[in-house]
């Protein structure tokens, strides 16, 4: 009672709207929350899409070489990218050569040259390989 009673009405007063305000901005970040995650999920299936989608047309092309496709431009020039960049044969390997890519070798990879679906395709490829997190020495 050493407090007038406005002061104490204020103080109440302030109090309550400090608790509504945490109110509003708990459930601003459990809607942003949800909202993330709806987005990382279309993306994981666009990124999934993209994958199926690449992988065969990888797969025509990795055993042979470019001038096989004189007659298919399109194909020719997938080919010849096919072998030039480590990250579109990334696609195609299974773990064990994931794992034999040396630190440097990812370090001097880039995404500049890259269609959106490859790079797409090439998350998606990543992400199923959860063992590859903790292979680089810097990741130590």
């Amino acid at each position: 009672m050493d407090q007038p009673r406005h002061q104490r009405i204020q103080k109440i007063a302030k109090e309550e709207e400090e608790r509504k305000k945490g109110k509003e901005q708990m459930a601003k970040n459990n809607e942003d929350a949800i909202k993330n995650k709806a987005r990382a999920e279309k993306t994981k299936a666009l990124n999934k899409e993209a994958y199926e989608a690449f992988k065969p047309l990888l797969e025509r092309v990795a055993g042979s070489q470019p001038s096989a496709f004189a007659a298919q431009p399109e194909q020719r020039r997938l080919c010849q990218r096919y072998h030039n960049r480590l990250e579109l044969r990334m696609l195609l390997m299974d773990l064990a050569a994931l794992k034999m890519i040396n630190p440097g070798q990812y370090k001097s990879m880039g995404t500049g040259g890259l269609k959106n679906e490859e790079i797409r395709a090439l998350m998606h490829k990543l992400g199923l390989e959860q063992d590859l997190l903790a292979t680089s020495a810097d990741a130590q």
